[in-house]
């Protein structure tokens, strides 16, 4: 029975990859001609066609339901297999891209235009008013009879309600495998060391700088202005303070002098 079973299984994923392209070709089809419940006229019809080219026998329409089908493919006696398919549309449907769905519904219905029809432009420009949201409209299905009218306001009430919606579905995040989870942290304390040699050195580039610090508890001060290095070596000894040149400050004073020597 087990070998049964996976002949049949093999038997299917042949003709699985053979179709493919069609079936590939029939779910964009389904997607671009969104359709109610009850109001399938376009995406049936294609059904219902496309059955018949693979040999299918059809009834359309079945059983007194206009947007309805059946069809069969006969060959001899044994097991039936039957499949039933429903693709209505969702009123108002919407989705992002992190899977969050939200439905809204209008309390009114169309009424039949007296000068100007609604239009798939109009209502498109409707819905892309997103201005102070955090959305833009990727893609946008629209099913909409020829020669009826809709308060434009009635769009953009729906339109404020799916934003609503959107941003209550969207609080909650989702996949987060430890969102339950008690992180516990626990910093290891040091005991500060109160005999450190830790030694303060600063680095003074003027002779004014060296006057606002000179009276800190500083260790090593480095001195850059060579020109005032005498006054600022005079002022350390008196405060009892290290003081060292820095090469660089004494190669480019040595560079000056040079110039200056030269001219």
């Amino acid at each position: 029975m087990g070998v049964l079973i996976m002949e049949v299984f093999d038997k299917i994923c042949i003709v699985e990859k053979k179709l493919a392209k069609m079936i590939d070709e029939v779910s964009e089809f389904i997607f671009e001609h969104p359709e109610l419940g009850n109001e399938e006229f376009i995406s049936s019809k294609y059904l219902a066609d496309k059955m018949r080219t693979l040999g299918f026998e059809v009834t359309y329409p079945y059983l007194d339901i206009p947007t309805a089908f059946r069809a069969e493919l006969k060959n001899g006696e044994g097991a039936r297999v039957a499949f039933l398919a429903e693709y209505d549309a969702l009123p108002g449907y919407g989705i992002d891209k992190n899977e969050n769905i939200v439905t809204v519904q209008g309390d009114k219905l169309v009424e039949k235009a007296l000068k100007v029809a609604l239009s798939e432009e109009k209502i498109e420009t409707q819905i892309k008013k997103l201005g102070n949201t955090p959305y833009e409209l990727d893609d946008l299905k629209i099913n909409l009879d020829k020669g009826v009218s809709m308060p434009i306001s009635l769009i953009n009430q729906m339109r404020r309600e799916a934003i609503e919606l959107l941003d209550e579905a969207r609080i909650p995040v989702k996949g987060r495998a430890y969102k339950d989870s008690k992180i516990k942290y626990s910093p290891k304390k040091y005991a500060k060391d109160t005999n450190s040699n830790s030694k303060i050195r600063v680095k003074i580039n003027n002779i004014e700088a060296l006057k606002s610090i000179i009276n800190l508890d500083i260790d090593m001060i480095y001195y850059e202005d060579v020109a005032t290095l005498e006054q600022a070596m005079a002022m350390a000894t008196a405060n009892n303070k290290k003081i060292h040149t820095q090469t660089g400050g004494f190669l480019k004073w040595m560079q000056n002098y040079r110039d200056i020597s030269t001219n």
